[in-house]
């Protein structure tokens, strides 16, 4: 089993090199090859043990990608953009996550509280086996001789 922990001060830097004030953060994520995350989303209500065609989790994987390039192009840009200024003793990261929280809203609303839980717990798992994947990976590459 893999654990990742990170607690400290996050902070983001535009590309003029400009950096918001931090946010303090804490986490862990703990992941095995699907002992821990299947158990984790067993507990979000997410129990379906009927493997997903291959072409599902691959159009998934995409538009993770896509949306995740997508915001964090976006959110850099703007962080690029806001004069020094823009919200007088707000953090713009903040200030923009909370617009999009608000932009994303009525979306989370049509979907429901289920499936906005289950697509967290969905993110997240995914991003634990990626990270499991990646770690398995570099400790074989370190293991060959």
């Amino acid at each position: 089993m893999i654990v990742i922990r990170y607690s400290g001060n996050v902070t983001a830097t535009d590309r003029a090199g400009n950096t918001s004030s931090p946010t303090t953060v804490s986490a862990q994520r703990c992941s095995d090859p699907g002992g821990e995350l299947r158990a984790a989303c067993t507990r979000q209500g997410m129990t379906n043990t009927t493997p997903v065609a291959y072409a599902d989790v691959h159009a998934l994987t995409e538009a993770v990608l896509r949306a995740g390039v997508m915001l964090s192009d976006l959110l850099g840009n703007l962080l690029d953009e806001l004069p020094e200024d823009a919200f007088p003793g707000e953090g713009h990261v903040d200030v923009l996550v909370e617009m999009m929280t608000g932009t994303i809203a009525p979306v989370a609303d049509a979907a429901g509280t289920k499936t906005v839980h289950d697509t967290t717990a969905l993110l997240g798992a995914a991003c634990d086996r990626i990270i499991a994947d990646l770690r398995a990976a570099l400790d074989l590459a370190h293991d060959d001789p």
